[in-house]
This record gives C-alpha cells, structure tokens and sequence, in this order.
C-alpha cells in the first residue's frame, strides 16, 4: 500500500525478479465500488495482477474497502 486516505487505499505491485519493467506506462485497475479488490489477485495461480505483472507491467490497484454508514452517500 503505498496510499492510503479513510478506507480507500493504492496499492502498488511490481515483479521483484525483474530489474525494470517492460513498458513504460503502468497499468492501473479501478474496479467498479461493488466487487472486491482481491477479484484480481484470487491466487498465484489465477491472478490478472500476476499475469501482468509476468508480462512486464508495473500495476497500480485502487482498493475502495468496506464503507460503513459515514460513507453510504459516497459515489
């Protein structure tokens, strides 16, 4: 997790055997407010994050939490 602000947090995911990534713009996934973050990243062997990361992506992921009643209004 590189940010973080109430319960919305940006975590950043890079592929530690490489020195550097492949392309030089990152992707970065914002999923819909209703599916969890963890979708993309279920198990090292069924993972979207994994499998760009092993095509030489840096991947930004924007985690929205779980909303309690203060951010009900949010949208």
């Amino acid at each position: 997790v590189i940010y973080k602000h109430e319960i919305i947090s940006l975590r950043h995911y890079r592929n530690e055997t490489e020195a550097s990534a492949k392309h030089r713009v990152p992707l970065v996934i914002v999923p819909p407010l209703a599916v969890n973050m963890l979708i993309y990243d279920l198990f090292p062997t069924r993972s979207l994050i994994r499998y760009f990361l092993d095509q030489g992506f840096e991947v930004y992921l924007i985690d929205w939490g779980v909303p309690t009643r203060n951010q009900a209004k949010y949208n």
